[in-house]
């Protein structure tokens, strides 16, 4: 039969089991991109840069600039890496939002006006993490960039200024995995049993 006092020793024994493995995992230093310590969250990386430079860019880009020319400025191929936007997503980008009130006569007009009218969007991610181990919690920083750059176009030409919206990560978080236990009160649970 087994006593409290057994369970609370065997509660302990496995606690120090888990502050080991987390002081050990607390010591490693290398970060290889498939090990569980670090990753990247990646996206079109072969057309994005980081956000200032992005947001450099669309500055420098003209109302009017011919749509071959702002793709190469951003290293764009073609339009099947981008993502092709549909008629409320282009009012968002033309006007803040979705739905325009236009009176009943101008209808028709606006109607042709949104026909002739492209837009089409790029998402950039790439954001490095890596987590580190300590006594009592879990470390993860995260940096790099996440945006997404949209592009109205008319007659083959940039229509609006190209916008960039996102922002540069720079995040660092903490995870208490031990804050919610203690190894007294899980041995004087034990021992009541």
């Amino acid at each position: 039969m087994t006593t409290g006092f057994q369970k609370a020793s065997t509660l302990s024994k496995a606690f120090a089991a888990m502050s080991a493995a987390a002081t050990l995992a607390g010591c490693a230093t290398t970060h290889g991109i498939n090990s569980p310590l670090a990753g990247d969250e990646l996206q079109n990386t072969q057309s994005c840069v980081d956000f200032d430079q992005a947001q450099a860019k669309a500055a420098a880009l003209k109302i009017g600039t011919p749509k071959a020319e702002v793709y190469k400025a951003f290293n764009i191929t073609g339009d099947t890496m981008l993502k092709r936007l549909n008629k409320d997503d282009v009012n968002r980008a033309l006007y803040g939002q979705t739905q325009l009130a236009v009176p009943f006569e101008q209808r028709a007009e606006a109607q042709n006006f949104l026909n002739s009218v492209e837009g089409r969007s790029l998402t950039c991610q790439n954001v490095h993490s890596r987590r580190s181990f300590h006594w009592s919690h879990s470390t993860t920083v995260k940096d790099g960039y996440q945006y997404t750059v949209t592009f109205i176009f008319k007659d083959a030409a940039l229509f609006d200024p190209v916008t960039v919206q996102g922002e540069p990560v720079h995040q660092k978080s903490n995870n208490g995995y031990l804050s919610n236990f203690s190894p007294l009160d899980t041995a004087a649970r034990a021992a009541r049993f």
